[in-house]
């Protein structure tokens, strides 16, 4: 959740309640966060000296409006640059995603991608491995109709993660033409 916070700060200083604003209005589709949540990754972010503050007075109230150091900017480029967690995959890509733009090397965006694909192909054959796995079993009459739908849920994951793997090859495909036209 930090990254995600500085990527927003990155694009401009934000008090705590337009941080808030927008995970609820976009970054809610990958990344869930409550008020407090965003309140302790803003203490840990001070902390740490990734991102300072200013207060004013707005309407009679007290206002934080936060944004980014030159170390907070350097942490945050450097995690779009990490390898990405196979146990954090789906919401880590996505919020690598988000912040794509933020680079202005169109190669840089597609090893940035190409990562993602390479997660991706990895979870699906470990998903597929696991399936033809438990194919193998023998199941009691009573546990057939309840290993049904476990098998299918697997499934599910499977066609999902082989949806998202297209996703991002034409989205690769497309920072390719990108760059190609210069």
């Amino acid at each position: 959740m930090e990254y995600v916070v500085l990527g927003l700060l990155i694009i401009r200083p934000r008090t705590i309640y337009e941080i808030n604003g927008w995970f609820k209005m976009s970054i809610s589709l990958f990344y869930r966060a409550s008020y407090g949540s965003l309140q302790v990754a803003v203490k840990k972010l001070l902390a740490k000296g990734y991102i300072d503050y200013k207060e004013s007075i707005e309407k009679g109230r007290h206002k934080k409006t936060y944004s980014v150091t030159g170390a907070g900017a350097q942490a945050f480029f450097i995690w779009m640059y990490d390898e990405i967690p196979q146990n954090n995959l789906e919401v880590v890509s996505l919020s690598k995603l988000f912040f794509l733009g933020l680079l202005k090397d169109l190669q840089e965006r597609e090893k940035i991608v190409g990562k993602i694909r390479t997660g991706l192909k990895k979870t699906i054959n470990e998903l597929e491995s696991v399936e033809k796995q438990i194919n193998s079993y023998k199941i009691p009459e009573s546990g057939k109709a309840v290993f049904y739908y476990q098998a299918k849920t697997l499934d599910y994951g499977i066609q999902v993660k082989k949806s998202a793997l297209k996703w991002f090859i034409q989205l690769l495909s497309e920072i390719q033409a990108q760059a190609k036209q210069g």
